[in-house]
């Protein structure tokens, strides 16, 4: 489930983003493994500039920011 936390101004490389952050709520079937994501979102063109995602319960949430979004 999608939840919106709120806006939240996030830093990358020196450079401030207004965004809406976004949490992700997730529950694996068979595994009962239970996570959450986050995304920064631009609120204008819907661009993610941050996102904490976990991708297994073995290893630590990767990080990603956006540098340079595609055209």
């Amino acid at each position: 489930s999608l939840s919106n936390v709120g806006r939240e101004t996030v830093s990358i490389e020196g450079i401030e983003f207004d965004t809406i952050r976004v949490r992700e709520e997730n529950t694996t079937v068979g595994t009962s493994w239970s996570f959450t994501n986050h995304f920064w979102v631009d609120p204008t063109d819907l661009i993610v500039w941050r996102s904490e995602q976990h991708i297994s319960p073995a290893f630590p949430p990767i990080e990603i920011d956006t540098l340079k979004p595609s055209t």
